[in-house]
């Protein structure tokens, strides 16, 4: 009796039961998987606007450092960072990715993204409103290449483009209407503004993404 007590304690489980255990530790993971990779996206996304947040700040502070220093420019065909033109297309692109300017915001914000491009009032609001162009108006950001794109509408971070600033890249972009001069400070690889793997192009496919 003692023997044959001990045989059926240390009997292993029996096929039946470990189909049982397989299928309820399948069921847990078809729930529980999905809701770690959403947790895992959400972590990247907020890490993004928080690397997206310091390099806003970063250009800002740059560009608040500009303006106190002066001269300020006289006229549309000029940018506020010295050294740089506008592209030939109503003078609203320029730019900037291997500029001084780029490299100290980088720096201070300890992060290079993929895609950073801001919008600033543009030099023709001068007299008007001088602080404009010292202003970020706008901006689209992206970490890596196979980040989501997020933008800067004005007021908040949000992950889709908004409506209100025209056709990025092209003329008679506005926020909040103002005109807008648009600064590529990191240009997704090395892309340029008016060839055939333009940037524009490649920012409007992931402004499509987007919404």
């Amino acid at each position: 009796m003692f023997l044959e007590r001990i045989k059926k304690k240390n009997r292993g489980f029996t096929l039946v039961e470990l189909i049982v255990v397989l299928v309820i530790l399948a069921i847990l993971a078809a729930i529980l998987v999905p809701a770690l990779l959403g947790y895992i996206d959400a972590a990247k996304k907020k890490q993004d606007v928080l690397n997206a947040k310091n390099c806003m700040t970063a250009t800002q502070a740059e560009l608040s450092e500009l303006y106190a220093k002066g001269p300020h420019p006289s006229g549309s065909m000029n940018t506020v960072i010295p050294g740089l033109k506008a592209f030939n297309n109503g003078n609203l692109d320029v730019e900037a990715a291997k500029s001084d300017f780029a490299n100290k915001v980088f720096t201070t914000a300890d992060t290079r993204p993929w895609l950073y491009v801001v919008g600033l009032g543009h030099t023709s609001l001068y007299p008007t409103d001088p602080h404009a162009p010292y202003t970020v108006l706008f901006a689209m950001y992206m970490q890596t290449k196979d980040s989501a794109p997020i933008f800067f509408n004005g007021s908040e971070w949000v992950d889709y483009y908004p409506k209100d600033n025209g056709d990025l890249g092209a003329s008679g972009n506005e926020v909040n209407g103002k005109k807008m001069q648009l600064y590529i400070l990191a240009d997704a690889g090395g892309k340029k503004a008016g060839t055939t793997n333009s940037i524009w192009t490649y920012i409007r496919d992931q402004i499509k993404k987007s919404n």
